[in-house]
């Protein structure tokens, strides 16, 4: 007696669940108002298939319409049990919506919604396809079909050439995708010559055994959450991609902060330096000041050493005031006048020297009308200083060049308290120092500073 096997099994042998549910049924040859016939040979452990004929037909007119193109689809049926064996049978198809289709997730729920479209309470018992080049072997994409979709041990699959009408069918035998023998046709016993005919026709010529349970490949079913994982897996990687180049940036910021705070580091080291020599300097002269010697006067000398930088400083000025108004007045005439009296210095004839008007003298006071001198003393006479000659200027040098000016030194010694008298004098711009009024009977002396005149006696009668 030949039974299917209708529960699934895990690896240990122990059941799982049933796979399909098994129908009680005479089979078709028992039924005497059909017309039943073998194709091939049954062996003792084969499954038995009855394939009513006008199921065949359909399916062939089906595939041989456009035999250049390989079609493929469900077979549909019940597996049944007799008190003699259990057989499959085939009760029609579903084919895919076209040629180039294949088993993936959108074409399984297509398929599905056509069986409850049906309203169908068959079971999907296998699989059926084409070859246009005749090879029906169940090898690369038909092999991982049949032990990805169709790998319970009651499934089978139809193999049909769509040129010379051969077919043969595939069963699952000891865990391998094995030929099946043969298998029965049968219809009305109105058509048994169809029937004959039909069964007459010999089956393909594939391998016996086509693949080992050593090559079996695990069922690759699409799952349904699929294209979210692959989003998922996008998002991922571009996140990860982003995370990457902030990395990078904040490397690099890091490194440019290191790199200023070690300036900055340095910079404050060499103000420590300047500063402790500064301190050192500031106790030196601390030092000296407080062993200065007794009987100076730091202040006096202090003020006196700078007035003379004013007075060295307004005397520099003046002197270029004054090369720049020669320079600008100089006519053809004065140019003339200074090549003579250059010539005189150096000793050639026809240099004239300047002459230098003589200073007015100051009269003395007058007498009463009453009064009488009494020996009346003459002044002094007062000899005519000569004028200093005015600075000799090369007329190939330009005219304005300034001296250079001595930066102003710090005082030494205790600073100054304020006052008017320790302010220093202000000199405009191009104006000579103003001179200290001359006192009544004064007259200026031929050298130094003005000297008081010699009172004049007077005799009163």
């Amino acid at each position: 007696m030949s039974t299917l096997k209708s529960d699934r099994s895990d690896a240990a042998g122990s059941k799982t669940g049933p796979l399909i549910n098994i129908k009680e049924k005479r089979p078709p040859t028992e039924d005497a108002a059909l017309t039943v016939k073998m194709a091939g040979s049954i062996e003792p452990g084969d499954v038995r298939v009855f394939v009513p004929i006008e199921v065949f037909e359909e399916l062939e007119r089906r595939v041989m319409k456009h035999p250049e193109q390989e079609w493929s689809g469900l077979l549909l049926g019940d597996l049944y049990r007799s008190a003699a064996f259990d057989y499959l049978e085939v009760e029609g198809f579903l084919p895919l919506r076209d040629s180039a289709a294949r088993f993936t997730q959108e074409t399984w729920e297509a398929l599905y919604s056509e069986l409850v479209r049906r309203k169908s309470d068959t079971n999907i018992i296998g699989w059926f396809f084409s070859d246009p080049q005749g090879n029906l072997a169940i090898e690369g994409y038909r092999q991982f079909v049949q032990e990805s979709f169709f790998d319970d041990p009651y499934q089978i699959s139809l193999g049909i050439d769509p040129h010379s009408g051969r077919y043969r069918f595939f069963e699952w035998k000891e865990g391998e995708i094995a030929a099946l023998p043969g298998q029965y046709l049968f219809a009305a016993v109105a058509r048994a010559d169809d029937v004959k005919r039909l069964a007459q026709r010999p089956l393909a010529d594939v391998r016996p055994t086509l693949q080992g349970p050593g090559l079996r490949i695990q069922s690759r079913r699409p799952q349904q959450g699929s294209i979210w994982k692959g989003l998922i897996l996008f998002f991922v990687t571009l996140l990860s991609i982003g995370n990457l180049y902030w990395l990078i940036v904040l490397v690099e910021r890091v490194t440019e902060a290191s790199e200023k705070a070690t300036a900055v580091e340095t910079r404050q080291n060499a103000l420590k330096v300047s500063l402790d020599r500064a301190e050192l300097a500031a106790k030196g002269a601390a030092q000296l000041l407080a062993k200065r010697p007794s009987g100076i006067d730091y202040g006096r000398y202090n003020d006196l050493e700078r007035r003379l930088t004013d007075l060295q400083r307004n005397y520099t000025r003046l002197k270029i005031q004054l090369d720049r108004s020669l320079a600008s007045k100089e006519g053809p005439k004065d140019k003339e006048k200074g090549k003579q009296g250059k010539d005189k210095k150096d000793g050639k004839p026809g240099a004239q020297p300047p002459v230098e008007p003589a200073r007015p003298v100051p009269q003395p006071a007058a007498l009463p009308a009453d009064a009488t001198p009494d020996t009346p003393e003459k002044p002094a006479d007062v000899a005519p200083t000569p004028a200093a000659a005015p600075p000799e200027t090369d007329p190939n040098l330009p005219p304005t060049i300034a001296a250079p000016v001595e930066p102003e030194q710090p005082p030494i010694g205790p600073p100054r308290p304020p006052g008017p008298e320790n302010q220093p004098a202000i000199d405009l711009p191009g104006t000579e120092p103003a001179a200290e009024p001359l006192p009544p009977g004064s007259e200026p002396a031929p050298d130094g500073p003005y000297q008081p005149a010699a009172e004049t006696p007077v005799t009163t009668p």
